[in-house]
């Protein structure tokens, strides 16, 4: 998620140099990563807390951190896909087809900020699409520039 989200805000930056679209990206990315990083960090700790006796109170403590955060941190990729509905809708720096998805994409993480728990599903969902999407995308550019060049 972390490459292909820097790739969207790298390609975007470089063919719209003064739009908010590459901030938006970086920074919703910067945020999903870290804060999914954290979350299954103390998930990973919460592994061990529990067989060195620590107090229950701590391993709740810790269980409610890493199962909150490992979730909630999907939410904020809505900004990234805020940022690739507007570079592809308003700037013309990525194809339609992906700002339109985007832009549901936006609409649903902005509903699911009350049900954060669910927003890995739409993550992932979104990622799917927009790389397969855009794979397929760029070998059908690479297919039919190659057939218009003459022989």
């Amino acid at each position: 998620m972390a490459v292909f989200v820097a790739g969207r805000a790298r390609t975007i930056g470089a063919r719209a140099p003064g739009s908010l679209a590459a901030r938006l990206i970086t920074i919703g990315g910067a945020v999903t990563v870290a804060t999914t990083y954290v979350g299954y960090s103390f998930a990973l700790v919460l592994a061990g807390s529990a067989d060195e006796d620590r107090a229950p109170s701590t391993v709740a403590a810790m269980y409610t951190i890493a199962d909150s955060l490992g979730y909630i941190g999907f939410v904020p990729l809505g900004l990234v896909t805020a940022g690739v509905a507007l570079a592809s809708l308003a700037d013309r720096a990525s194809p339609r087809w992906l700002g339109w998805i985007s832009l549901v994409a936006a609409a649903v993480f902005a509903a699911l900020r009350f049900l954060a728990f669910l927003a890995w599903a739409p993550t992932l969902l979104w990622l799917l699409v927009a790389g397969a999407g855009l794979l397929v995308h760029e070998r059908l550019g690479n297919e039919a520039s190659a057939e218009a060049r003459p022989a």
